[in-house]
């Protein structure tokens, strides 16, 4: 699935304000994935990619990361898991573009590589969802029905519209 897709069907926007919504319980399972993975898509692609191509990526590895928690529940949500995650380390004009915008490929291997990196988020989601599952057997994971409210700001210290 394509991320930058997802705008076509409804305008996630609208839940960038709700200060009603409360925190998700996700994000706590799913934040300790984000920062390091960022930091080897950067490590490794940093030089060759252009931003928006290094975003892309990064988007397309949260969707497949956050898709074990969301992907049954209302698409909307689950953008905005997305949003909220990538806001963590990009800021917010970028964690849409990167949302929004599938960058043109500078290299022919890239295109393969958005597909490749969204697997390897899947994987690592599913893996989080049993730990989450096995360390309270009690609980069922449920797809949150509001969009997620961020905890903090993006490391530049400005405050996000969540």
């Amino acid at each position: 699935m394509v991320v930058g897709q997802f705008s076509k069907y409804f305008d996630f926007h609208r839940f960038s304000t709700r200060e009603e919504a409360p925190p998700d319980p996700f994000l706590d399972v799913l934040l300790p994935k984000v920062i390091p993975a960022w930091r080897a898509l950067e490590a490794r692609y940093g030089k060759e990619l252009s931003a928006p191509e290094q975003n892309y990526l990064f988007a397309r590895f949260i969707l497949g990361l956050t898709t074990p928690f969301y992907g049954e529940g209302e698409p909307a949500i689950h953008l905005v898991a997305c949003r909220s995650l990538l806001e963590w380390v990009l800021p917010a004009a970028d964690a849409v573009q990167a949302l929004e915008t599938v960058p043109q490929s500078s290299m022919d291997w890239v295109a393969n590589a958005f597909d490749a990196i969204e697997q390897v988020g899947l994987k690592g989601g599913l893996n989080l969802r049993e730990q989450h599952k096995t360390a309270d057997p009690a609980s069922t994971p449920v797809t949150p029905t509001t969009p997620p409210w961020s905890i903090e700001p993006h490391k530049d210290g400005t405050q996000h519209d969540r």
